[in-house]
C-alpha cells in the first residue's frame, strides 16, 4: 500500500524488486603490474581485465598519483569496483590535492575521448578517488553507460577551461540505477549530468562548485537532467562562487526536457548561485535557482502562489495551470 499526505492509503500496489549485482569479494592491486613497467593506464587495464577474467573483484589504486594520456574503459562483464585509498581534498587557492593518501587520476592526453573512466560493465563501481581534467580534457570525467552503478566519494576537477566537460555522466539509456553519492566536482560546465532516458538516478551529500570564469552564459549548472525520470537529488551543497579563480554556476539544476516526469529535489543547500558582482566578468549571467522546462497538457505554466526570501510556493488549484 501507498500513504499520501492527507492520511489515506492506496489500493495494493505491486513492486517489482531486483537485486543488484555483487562485485565478487577479490582484489588485484594496480601497483603490482606498474612494477613490470609500461603505463599506468596499462596497468589500470591489465588489472581491470584480471578480475572480470575471474568474474569481477575489486581493482586498487595506491594513495598515489597515476597520470594518464589514454582514457580507462571498464568493459561489459563481469562487475569491477574501481576503489582508491581516499578522493583527498582540493584546495582552489593552491589548485591542488592538500595532505597525504588520495589516489589522484591525472588525465591530460593528446586526444580528448569520450570519458577519462568510461564504466560500461553492469553493476561496476567508482569510489575514493580523484579524477583531475588537463587540457586537453574529455567530454566527461567518469561517464557511466551501464545499469546499477555507483559513484561515491570521488572528486573531480577541471583545472583548464578551454573545452566544456560533465563532471559525472549518467549515460544509460532505461532504468540507468545508478547511484551518485558524496563526490565533490570543481569547474566544470555541469557537475552531474543526467541524460536523455537515464531513469532512477539518486545524487544524494555531494558538493559541487563553480565552473566558469567570464562572459554572459547560462551553460553552466550544479545537475542537468536531459530527459531522465525519477531523479533524485538530495542533500547536496551547491556553492556557486570560487573567488579564487573568478568562477560561477549559473544554475542549481536544470530539468531540460518537458518529458521528465516523477522528480524528487529536497533539503539542498545551495549559495551564491548565479550573477554574483564580486567575480570579474560574469554580472550578467542567468540566476536561476531551479528552471523547469515542463508541457503539461494545460500548457505548462507554473502559477506562483506566494514568494519569498527562501522559498517560492507553486499553486495547485488555479485553472489552466499545472500542479506543481
Amino acid at each position: 500500500w501507498v500513504r499520501d499526505d492527507s492520511g489515506g492509503w492506496s489500493e495494493p500496489v505491486a513492486f517489482d524488486v531486483q537485486s543488484r549485482p555483487v562485485v565478487p569479494d577479490r582484489t588485484v592491486k594496480v601497483d603490482r603490474y606498474l612494477r613490470h613497467g609500461g603505463s599506468a593506464r596499462d596497468a589500470i587495464t591489465k588489472a581491470i581485465r584480471e578480475v572480470q577474467k575471474r568474474g569481477g573483484g575489486v581493482v586498487e589504486l595506491g594513495p598515489r598519483t597515476y597520470t594518464l594520456v589514454r582514457p580507462i574503459t571498464i568493459p561489459p562483464g563481469p562487475p569491477v569496483h574501481l576503489r582508491g585509498a581516499a578522493q583527498g581534498t582540493w584546495d582552489p587557492k593552491q589548485n591542488k590535492i592538500v595532505g597525504e593518501g588520495a589516489t589522484v587520476i591525472r588525465y591530460n592526453a593528446g586526444t580528448p575521448g569520450i570519458a577519462v573512466i568510461d564504466v560500461r560493465a553492469r553493476g561496476s563501481q567508482v569510489s575514493d578517488l580523484a579524477v583531475i581534467c588537463e587540457s586537453p580534457v574529455p567530454r566527461s570525467a567518469i561517464r557511466l553507460t551501464a545499469s546499477d552503478l555507483a559513484v561515491r566519494r570521488c572528486l573531480v576537477v577541471r583545472t583548464r577551461e578551454d573545452t566544456p566537460i560533465s563532471g559525472i555522466h549518467s549515460a544509460y539509456p532505461g532504468e540507468a540505477n545508478h547511484q551518485i553519492e558524496s563526490c565533490t566536482v570543481f569547474g566544470v560546465s555541469s557537475c552531474i549530468r543526467v541524460g536523455l532516458g537515464s531513469d532512477y538516478v539518486r545524487i544524494a551529500e555531494c558538493e559541487l562548485r563553480g565552473s566558469f570564469s567570464e562572459g554572459s552564459t547560462t551553460a553552466s549548472n550544479a545537475v542537468i537532467n536531459q530527459g531522465g525520470n525519477q531523479m533524485i537529488m538530495e542533500r547536496c551543497r551547491v556553492s556557486g562562487v570560487d573567488r579564487t579563480h573568478g568562477k560561477v554556476l549559473s544554475r542549481t539544476c536544470l530539468l531540460y526536457h518537458s518529458s521528465i516526469r516523477n522528480t524528487y529535489i529536497a533539503r539542498n543547500l545551495s549559495t551564491e548561485v548565479g550573477p554574483d558582482p564580486s567575480v570579474k566578468g560574469v554580472d550578467g549571467n542567468t540566476g536561476e535557482q531551479y528552471l523547469f522546462h515542463h508541457r503539461g497538457k494545460t500548457g505548462g505554466r507554473f502559477g506562483v502562489e506566494r514568494a519569498e526570501a527562501d522559498s517560492v510556493t507553486l499553486s495547485q488549484d488555479l485553472p489552466g495551470h499545472v500542479t506543481a
